[in-house]
């Protein structure tokens, strides 16, 4: 279920909400690592969003959208030396998106993307809470690209990300990642 909002503020800016409930099926090898698994309760998670889109010319779109999701009934694995899992696990994931989008107008388009977010999950084991797989708190996206004529175009993307590891020391406060520039050109297939 997914229930939405939007506000027309004016004829430049439109404010969102948005709330649902999903469910995940389990990994088959969940499934089938042990056959009490079968009965395990689909993962479960809600959402909640709200953000404002606004368009600052014709072709450019600046979007910002905050987030909040609750995750239960997460697969744990309890006792690493058996296959059996219980749906003991908790979790949760925030974060802030910002967008600004050109879209193609005289032979230019690009889009910068950031993103701060943490994840958490709890398998309730009296360990307490850890970063999720996937806690990404930092990422920067750019792409940009420009039609040279009917027949060429070229395009350039670039990520910057710190990746925040689980298991941190003295030596890790974060991954930091950067994405080589990648420039391509291309040939249109049909002959002028």
């Amino acid at each position: 279920p997914r229930l939405t909002a939007s506000y027309k503020a004016n004829d430049n800016t439109r404010l969102n909400a948005a709330g649902s409930v999903h469910y995940q099926a389990l990994d088959l090898f969940v499934l089938t690592a042990a056959p009490p698994n079968e009965t395990l309760a689909h993962a479960r998670a809600g959402h909640l969003i709200a953000g404002v889109t606004r368009y600052l010319r014709d072709d450019v779109k600046l979007t910002a959208e905050v987030y909040y999701k609750r995750f239960d009934r997460l697969p744990v694995w309890p006792d690493r030396t058996r296959p059996l899992r219980t749906s003991d696990g908790v979790g949760w994931a925030a974060g802030i998106d910002v967008s600004v989008i050109k879209r193609f107008v005289d032979q230019f388009y690009g889009q910068v993307n950031y993103s701060y977010a943490q994840s958490k999950r709890d398998d309730r084991d009296g360990r307490g809470s850890y970063n999720a797989d996937f806690n990404q708190p930092h990422i920067l996206n750019v792409l940009a690209g420009y039609e040279v004529n009917k027949t060429w175009s070229v395009a350039g993307k670039w990520r910057y990300a710190i990746l925040d590891n689980s298991v941190k020391n003295e030596h890790t406060e974060g991954t930091l990642v950067w994405d080589a520039i990648v420039i391509y050109a291309g040939l249109d297939e049909t002959p002028p």
